[in-house]
């Protein structure tokens, strides 16, 4: 798959592995959008690479488009159940389960849980180990409904690190415009439709409709854009140490 187009929201990106985040405002159609990609609300509108979605092999679009919801629910007791539970109903084999599991612990770091209750995990870990558990089936699609802002910034920092190493194209619904920084591209929702959509900078730059949205900048950019203002630097910065680094170099 090389591009996803819903025609009823305006969108048409390419899939590319690019990370974008999606913005705007309460009931803009943010988690309406990922709910579209996997068939919750009707989505006959969708076409990858001009095919109706319809037109798909059923397993072939479970293995490629994911989506993790914002909600706890859990299939399993037990996390290293959880993170081979998807991987088990889309008929992987136990060999590659378990080497897929292995992998995905040794690069979260999650030797010490694996074997912990879920329930007994603060809800950092208990967010992080839903998501790993849709993430390991390394899908090209891969959405997730403002689920790691719960996340703590290590945990978070190697989402975005592990997205970017398998090329996963992401759609991300965020409500934390630090985010923003992680990502490639930004998709700003408004009344069930793309208002604007494209390279991370270009959007967020002076002339950017988010504040007029009543949506807060980051705090790098929305200092980074003043001090533009006093010529006291001359481009933007999205990463608060970069930023840093230059005023105090």
């Amino acid at each position: 798959m090389e591009r996803l187009v819903i025609k009823s929201m305006s969108i048409d990106m390419q899939l590319d592995g690019s990370i974008t985040h999606v913005i705007g405002p309460t009931d803009a159609g943010k988690t309406y959008l990922l709910k579209k990609l996997i068939n919750v609300i009707n989505n006959k509108d969708i076409y990858l690479d001009d095919k109706c979605i319809k037109d798909y092999d059923i397993d072939y679009l479970k293995n490629n488009i994911v989506v993790c919801l914002n909600d706890e629910e859990y299939h399993s007791a037990f996390v290293i159940d959880e993170l081979g539970y998807y991987l088990s109903l889309l008929n992987y084999s136990n060999k590659e389960i378990n080497e897929r599991i292995k992998k995905i612990i040794n690069f979260f770091n999650l030797e010490d849980i694996a074997k912990s209750r879920i329930a007994k995990l603060n809800v950092n870990k208990r967010i992080l180990v839903k998501v790993l558990s849709y993430l390991i089936i390394e899908p090209t699609i891969f959405g997730i409904d403002n689920l790691l802002v719960y996340l703590d910034q290590e945990d978070k920092a190697n989402i975005y690190k592990y997205l970017k190493k398998k090329h996963i194209t992401s759609i991300i619904v965020t409500s934390d415009l630090d985010d923003l920084v992680y990502g490639t591209h930004i998709l700003i929702m408004n009344h069930m439709k793309c208002l604007l959509y494209g390279d991370n900078k270009v959007i967020i730059d002076n002339n950017s409709i988010i504040p007029y949205m009543g949506i807060r900048l980051p705090f790098a950019v929305d200092l980074s854009q003043n001090l533009n203002l006093y010529n006291i630097i001359d481009k933007l910065y999205l990463d608060k140490s970069k930023l840093v680094n230059k005023i105090w170099k």
